[in-house]
């Protein structure tokens, strides 16, 4: 009654072992993100170098990754792809394939959700009382100033919004079209520094405004 669960358990230390064996003589050139990625699998990309289907072992079971290097070991030319940690263990994904599904669609729902509150926050840290501020002294205090002082923080507010909800599409768009070609484990970091980038423009735009605010609006 016991041998099942021992062999099983020699089985997968021998799965190990040989998967950790493993190695690549004369690894390419070619960066993952560089291949042309598979709509209908993301653990293979085609190489344009080689002309080859490539499997990224980091994405595939423990099995499915000795049934490759099975093939590859009888001769058959399998062109594979795979991540080192700094112990260098080869890693790959054993979660099972329901799972991964729902685990990469909450990481992508995690990401969206990351990158609009990081909007909302930006849009509510807007400057406030900037619409009929004190004009500067140097520049004097006449209704006619006030106006044009109050016009010019108006323009600046409208053209740093401007700015930010441009930076934020741009953002978007770039992360839409790199989803493909990142890592998976990449791809949330990367998502975050595109939201960073709308939230810097909104900063620079509402530093700007309140410290040269009152300059600009009092010079026109």
């Amino acid at each position: 009654m016991l041998s099942f669960p021992v062999l099983s358990f020699r089985r997968k230390r021998d799965i190990k072992n040989q998967i950790q064996s493993y190695f690549i003589s004369s690894p390419c050139s070619i960066k993952w993100d560089d291949m042309q990625a598979e709509q209908s699998n993301s653990s293979v990309r085609f190489c344009g170098d080689c002309k080859l289907n490539v499997h990224n072992l980091s994405s595939l079971s423990d099995e499915e990754v000795v049934v490759l290097l099975n093939k590859k070991a009888s001769g058959e030319r399998v062109c594979t792809y795979f991540y080192r940690k700094e112990d260098g263990t080869l890693v790959t994904d054993n979660c099972p394939k329901q799972l991964q599904q729902v685990r990469n669609r909450l990481q992508a729902y995690a990401a969206s959700i990351l990158v609009a509150l990081c909007w909302i926050l930006a849009n509510s840290a807007n400057a406030q009382g900037l619409v009929g501020a004190p004009v500067d002294p140097r520049y004097g205090q006449s209704n006619e100033v006030g106006q044009l002082a109050d016009y010019g923080y108006d323009c600046a507010r409208d053209i740093s919004q401007a700015a930010t909800a441009l930076s934020f599409v741009l953002a978007c768009l770039v992360g839409w079209l790199r989803r493909n070609r990142v890592k998976r484990d990449r791809l949330a970091k990367e998502l975050l520094a595109l939201a960073l980038i709308p939230i810097l423009v909104h900063l620079t735009g509402t530093y700007m405004i309140n410290n040269l605010g009152g300059g600009l609006g009092g010079g026109l």
